[in-house]
Protein backbone atom coordinates (compact mmCIF):
# COMPACT_ATOMS: atom_id res chain seq x y z
CA UNK A 1 0.00 0.00 0.00
CA UNK A 2 3.01 2.27 0.61
CA UNK A 3 4.26 1.54 -2.66
CA UNK A 4 1.48 2.54 -4.19
CA UNK A 5 0.45 5.63 -2.30
CA UNK A 6 3.99 6.74 -2.96
CA UNK A 7 3.77 5.83 -7.17
CA UNK A 8 0.68 7.77 -7.02
CA UNK A 9 1.95 10.83 -5.29
CA UNK A 10 5.05 10.95 -7.88
CA UNK A 11 2.88 10.13 -10.85
CA UNK A 12 0.61 13.84 -9.04
CA UNK A 13 -2.63 11.01 -9.08
CA UNK A 14 -4.92 10.31 -6.20
CA UNK A 15 -4.36 7.06 -4.38
CA UNK A 16 -7.49 5.43 -5.05
CA UNK A 17 -6.61 5.59 -8.78
CA UNK A 18 -3.29 3.26 -8.65
CA UNK A 19 -5.37 0.94 -5.94
CA UNK A 20 -8.19 0.79 -8.79
CA UNK A 21 -5.29 0.55 -11.43
CA UNK A 22 -3.77 -2.57 -9.53
CA UNK A 23 -7.09 -4.21 -9.32
CA UNK A 24 -8.20 -3.77 -12.99
CA UNK A 25 -8.55 -7.40 -14.01
CA UNK A 26 -10.52 -7.52 -11.07
CA UNK A 27 -13.09 -4.50 -11.71
CA UNK A 28 -13.05 -5.55 -15.05
CA UNK A 29 -13.93 -9.02 -15.01
CA UNK A 30 -16.75 -8.26 -12.15
CA UNK A 31 -17.62 -5.17 -14.92
CA UNK A 32 -17.87 -7.43 -17.72
CA UNK A 33 -20.19 -10.63 -15.93
CA UNK A 34 -22.34 -7.99 -14.67
CA UNK A 35 -22.80 -7.23 -17.85
CA UNK A 36 -23.88 -10.47 -19.19
CA UNK A 37 -20.19 -10.71 -21.13
CA UNK A 38 -17.95 -13.78 -20.78
CA UNK A 39 -14.46 -12.15 -20.49
CA UNK A 40 -11.81 -13.07 -23.00
CA UNK A 41 -9.30 -15.91 -22.52
CA UNK A 42 -6.00 -14.15 -22.78
CA UNK A 43 -1.64 -15.06 -23.15
CA UNK A 44 -0.31 -18.43 -22.76
CA UNK A 45 2.71 -19.71 -19.95
CA UNK A 46 5.05 -22.42 -20.50
CA UNK A 47 7.55 -23.91 -18.49
CA UNK A 48 10.17 -26.81 -19.92
CA UNK A 49 11.33 -28.20 -16.72
CA UNK A 50 14.01 -29.37 -18.33
CA UNK A 51 15.49 -26.03 -19.08
CA UNK A 52 14.43 -24.11 -16.59
CA UNK A 53 12.69 -22.24 -19.35
CA UNK A 54 9.28 -20.16 -18.61
CA UNK A 55 7.81 -17.59 -20.90
CA UNK A 56 4.41 -16.30 -21.89
CA UNK A 57 3.61 -14.13 -24.56
CA UNK A 58 0.60 -11.03 -24.15
CA UNK A 59 -2.60 -11.00 -25.83
CA UNK A 60 -4.00 -8.68 -24.11
CA UNK A 61 -5.50 -5.67 -25.98
CA UNK A 62 -3.36 -4.32 -28.91
CA UNK A 63 -3.68 -0.78 -28.06
CA UNK A 64 -1.66 -1.33 -25.13
CA UNK A 65 0.99 -2.97 -26.96
CA UNK A 66 3.03 0.44 -26.19
CA UNK A 67 2.82 0.31 -22.37
CA UNK A 68 4.97 -2.60 -20.81
CA UNK A 69 7.85 -1.55 -19.07
CA UNK A 70 10.88 -3.58 -17.29
CA UNK A 71 10.99 -3.02 -13.70
CA UNK A 72 13.97 -4.26 -12.08
CA UNK A 73 14.08 -4.21 -8.32
CA UNK A 74 17.13 -3.79 -6.39
CA UNK A 75 17.29 -6.33 -3.28
CA UNK A 76 15.57 -4.90 -0.15
CA UNK A 77 16.80 -6.65 3.17
CA UNK A 78 15.20 -10.34 2.68
CA UNK A 79 13.50 -9.17 -0.26
CA UNK A 80 15.07 -10.76 -3.47
CA UNK A 81 16.04 -8.82 -6.52
CA UNK A 82 13.15 -8.66 -8.86
CA UNK A 83 12.79 -8.20 -12.70
CA UNK A 84 8.88 -7.94 -13.88
CA UNK A 85 7.15 -6.96 -17.07
CA UNK A 86 4.48 -4.82 -16.61
CA UNK A 87 2.68 -1.50 -16.99
CA UNK A 88 3.26 2.11 -15.69
CA UNK A 89 1.76 1.70 -11.86
CA UNK A 90 0.79 -1.90 -12.01
CA UNK A 91 3.25 -3.59 -8.79
CA UNK A 92 4.15 -6.65 -10.99
CA UNK A 93 2.50 -8.94 -13.78
CA UNK A 94 5.33 -11.63 -15.53
CA UNK A 95 8.35 -12.03 -13.82
CA UNK A 96 11.47 -13.56 -11.73
CA UNK A 97 13.57 -13.11 -8.84
CA UNK A 98 17.13 -13.62 -8.62
CA UNK A 99 15.97 -16.66 -6.12
CA UNK A 100 14.08 -18.74 -8.84
CA UNK A 101 10.90 -17.76 -8.39
CA UNK A 102 8.98 -16.84 -11.30
CA UNK A 103 5.63 -15.92 -12.38
CA UNK A 104 3.22 -15.47 -15.71
CA UNK A 105 -0.53 -14.79 -15.65
CA UNK A 106 -3.23 -15.96 -17.66
CA UNK A 107 -6.38 -14.01 -17.85
CA UNK A 108 -8.87 -17.23 -18.04
CA UNK A 109 -12.61 -17.26 -17.98
CA UNK A 110 -14.15 -19.16 -15.08
CA UNK A 111 -17.52 -19.03 -12.99
CA UNK A 112 -18.76 -16.00 -12.33
CA UNK A 113 -18.27 -14.09 -8.92
CA UNK A 114 -20.67 -14.87 -6.73
CA UNK A 115 -20.38 -10.94 -5.30
CA UNK A 116 -18.26 -8.33 -5.65
CA UNK A 117 -14.23 -8.37 -5.63
CA UNK A 118 -12.75 -9.29 -2.25
CA UNK A 119 -8.82 -9.95 -1.13
CA UNK A 120 -6.04 -8.71 -2.93
CA UNK A 121 -6.13 -8.10 -6.66
CA UNK A 122 -4.01 -10.53 -8.74
CA UNK A 123 -0.78 -7.86 -9.47
CA UNK A 124 -0.43 -7.63 -5.61
CA UNK A 125 -0.36 -11.20 -5.31
CA UNK A 126 2.40 -11.53 -8.49
CA UNK A 127 4.50 -9.01 -6.52
CA UNK A 128 3.90 -10.77 -3.36
CA UNK A 129 5.10 -13.72 -5.45
CA UNK A 130 7.83 -12.64 -6.70
CA UNK A 131 8.86 -10.59 -3.36
CA UNK A 132 9.55 -14.52 -2.08
CA UNK A 133 12.42 -16.64 -1.77
CA UNK A 134 10.50 -19.48 -2.41
CA UNK A 135 6.98 -20.68 -2.18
Amino acid sequence: AEETAGTAAGAGRADWELFALNARSELLAFAQHRAGKQPPSECTALFCASSACLGQNWDWDSRMDSLPVLLKLPRRGDTPRILTMTEPGILAKVGFNDQGVGVCLNFLAGPPPAAAPTGLPVHCLLRLALSCGTL
